[in-house]
């Protein structure tokens, strides 16, 4: 709405623009107060993109940066769909000399200059899109502070809008024939790749699938496999794939905590005890405590009792209280 008044699209007179911006203050402080309510039993428990650990502040701002060519080609021409875009799949890039962040950087000053053309020709609508693009991936870019993730398609549902009114003013010049025809095939070739990329998202059995398929060099396939055998009640298979995704990317610490509860489940509390040990190597006190708890949490809503009451046991003796 605040960049909607700075291009002039709608600008109402300053009194309605303060009760807008109090009631901003107002509901993020709300959500603001709900959320650490919420967040308070795994207050150690932090959600980082897992190429992100142990990363400098530079390494995570040039990765965010390279992303982007990722997120240009979902955005523009969304043919090839991926659940997962974790290590190895995609890696952090630590030099500004890679061309992975050049390239990004290049789609990041193409957009900056479509954005200043069609403000400077006072097309409105079309600064309206590009920059909705802008403000509605920011806070999910890993350039303001590392995310949870590197890329997720879900997250650009949202910019997806800003490219659509960016688009639509664009081709609303073309003569009517030719928009109809622009128009119809658009819709035609989204409509394709929804229906086909729906199933993917089923169940998690589907999702699971879909990594290993689309992502063999993630090691987030593995990883969900694991969980896959424990609701299958097959711990065995499960601390195999955990080895394995361990073997991938030896930093995530959800890696270590599914994989101690189906060493738990085995009875095998040396295996258990050492991948704890891996895990409290990077991930130490309210950190490893907060993964402990919430691990505990998922492995009794799945049948897993003992194994949740030993999580909770080490989170005990690390500060966090059961």
């Amino acid at each position: 709405m605040v960049w909607a008044w700075m291009i002039g699209l709608d600008r109402p007179d300053r009194r309605r623009m303060i009760s807008l911006l109090v009631g901003w203050v107002v509901v993020g402080a709300a959500y603001a107060a709900v959320r650490t309510l919420v967040r308070q039993p795994f207050g150690g428990y932090a959600s980082v993109a897992p190429m992100f650990i142990g990363q400098s502040p530079l390494t995570v701002r040039l990765t965010a940066v390279a992303a982007l060519a990722d997120v240009v080609r979902l955005l523009v021409f969304p043919l090839t769909l991926r659940v997962d875009y974790s290590p190895n799949e995609r890696t952090a890039v630590t030099s500004p000399l890679d061309f992975r962040f050049a390239l990004g950087l290049l789609w990041a000053l193409t957009w900056a200059a479509l954005l200043l053309l069609a403000w400077r020709r006072g097309r409105k609508l079309e600064a309206f899109g590009l920059g909705w693009i802008g403000v509605a991936f920011l806070p999910v870019a890993n350039l303001l502070y590392p995310a949870g993730f590197y890329v997720a398609e879900r997250t650009l549902y949202l910019p997806s809008v800003g490219l659509v009114l960016a688009a639509s003013a664009a081709l609303s010049r073309l003569p009517s024939e030719r928009l109809r025809l622009v128009a119809a095939v658009l819709c035609l070739l989204g409509g394709v790749r929804t229906a086909l990329r729906v199933p993917t998202w089923r169940d998690d059995n589907a999702v699971t699938q879909s990594i290993l398929e689309d992502s063999p060099d993630s090691y987030g396939g593995p990883v969900r496999m694991a969980g896959v055998y424990l609701d299958r009640r097959e711990p065995a298979k499960a601390l195999a794939a955990v080895r394995i995704a361990a073997g991938i990317m030896p930093r995530d610490p959800w890696v270590y905590s599914i994989g101690s509860v189906a060493a738990f489940a085995l009875g095998d509390a040396r295996a258990a005890d050492s991948l704890l040990a891996r895990l409290e190597r990077f991930c130490s006190g309210p950190c490893a405590a907060g993964y402990y708890r919430y691990e505990a949490t998922m492995a009794r809503a799945h049948g897993y009792p003992r194994p949740a009451d030993s999580l909770l046991a080490r989170a005990g003796r690390l500060g966090l209280p059961q």
